[in-house]
């Protein structure tokens, strides 16, 4: 007569946080993706995704990026997607401060014994199966084997924000099946890119309606390299993520000639 006996009580724990990553020997994988939204759209879908070669109980990441993306988005919602086998808990939201987002997929599950026998195991129905098929694969995993997406950042970009282009850095910080540290993981940095709305005049980065020489010298800045766009996204007029000798000119003739 075939029993079952509980034997463990599996917490299966992720968190995301949003920074670098570990060194990948057996293809474990995490990574942001490239998003395009523009100011004034809504249900902005940012998905993480994640190939992992063993089920795993246990996954914590943290993403980081430009604190400015924070003042320009509202009605975060962090959503179960893909392969995740639970829906995420939100630990931290975006941080306007530290530039990072902080989540958590929390499965509490149960793995058995078979026959008080340790080389088999119950499944969710308390059928016998050899132990060579692992019940995390199956019974207590919050992310199965497989690959595709795992959790979904979903937002609204306000109607007037400025725009910007944000990388999205991701750290892992442990993963785990069971007891066994599976610290092997790649990251992959992701991009979202805010199209901002049309400034009212070209290199105008305080909204002032008028462009100064300090405003010029922060556009020159900006198309050296020395600054980051978020500075002054007033100088992208054409959405491409960078600042080009054209768009310098244009904003010289706005300080020489006024905004329209």
């Amino acid at each position: 007569m075939m029993k079952c006996v509980r034997c463990s009580l599996g917490t299966t724990l992720a968190f995301l946080t949003i920074a670098g990553a570990h060194t990948a020997a057996a293809q474990n994988t995490i990574s942001a993706p490239v998003v395009v939204a523009s100011a004034g759209n809504t249900s902005v879908a940012v998905i993480f995704s994640a190939t992992t070669t063993k089920a795993v109980n246990v996954l914590s990441f943290t993403v980081s990026f430009d604190p400015a993306l924070c003042g320009m988005i509202k009605n975060e919602k962090l959503l179960q997607n893909g392969r995740s086998q639970v829906a995420p808990q939100e630990a931290a939201g975006c941080s306007p401060t530290a530039g990072q987002l902080t989540l958590a997929v929390l499965n509490l599950s149960a793995t058995f014994s078979c026959n008080d026998d340790p080389s088999q195991f119950c499944d969710t129905n308390a059928q016998c199966i050899a132990a060579s098929r692992d019940p995390l694969d199956f019974c207590s995993a919050a992310i199965p084997a497989g690959t595709g997406g795992i959790v979904k950042w979903q937002f609204d970009v306000l109607p007037g924000a400025t725009g910007g282009v944000f990388p999205l850095t991701v750290t892992v910080n442990q993963a785990k099946k069971g007891p066994i540290d599976l610290t092997t993981f790649t990251a992959t940095t992701g991009q979202l890119t805010i199209v901002g709305s049309a400034p009212a005049c070209p290199g105008d980065c305080n909204g002032d309606g008028q462009v100064s020489v300090d405003e010029i010298v922060t556009g020159v800045g900006i198309a050296l390299g020395n600054a980051p766009l978020s500075v002054c996204p007033a100088f992208d007029l054409n959405h491409d993520g960078s600042v080009s000798v054209d768009e310098i000119i244009a904003a010289v003739n706005a300080a020489l000639n006024r905004c329209p």
